[in-house]
């Protein structure tokens, strides 16, 4: 009996930690493109499917000193100066332009996400779908641009 309830506690615990925002750092994106832009959404449920578009809101593009950075101490991870600003439209989207290869950080949303813009071999557009929640946890995927 002891055995099966500690089983059934290990096993809450190991899902409770996979699904926890705090514990999945810093969200990544590869994005093969020339020029940058973004999507944003916001997510009030935990249900898919709920997004409503962010207009008005600000964001920056950083060079990044790190795609790792440490938890404690907290270590500078891009650097101050901002390359680019881009403000998102009635639509949620935003564009920071033409951007040379190289890793970067987006700043201006719910949390900061990494970024490595690589040259595109296709003529698929993608972008990043920035995805906040009310939990305070935020996605980010490469998506195609409509």
């Amino acid at each position: 009996m002891k055995k099966a309830a500690l089983s059934a506690a290990t096993f809450v615990c190991l899902v409770t930690s996979a699904f926890a925002c705090w514990q999945a750092g810093w969200p990544r994106v590869t994005l093969a493109t020339r020029s940058v832009n973004l999507r944003v959404t916001y997510n009030d449920k935990a249900q898919s499917g709920n997004d409503k578009v962010q207009s008005g809101r600000t964001f920056q593009l950083h060079k990044a000193i790190t795609l790792y950075p440490t938890q404690t101490p907290p270590e500078p991870y891009y650097e101050k100066k901002v390359l680019k600003s881009a403000i998102t439209d009635s639509q949620g989207l935003a564009s920071f332009g033409e951007v040379a290869p190289g890793i970067y950080w987006i700043t201006g949303g719910a949390g900061p996400v990494a970024l490595t813009v690589i040259l595109p071999t296709k003529g698929d557009t993608k972008r990043i779908w920035v995805s906040e929640f009310a939990d305070g946890c935020i996605s980010a995927v490469a998506e195609m641009a409509d």
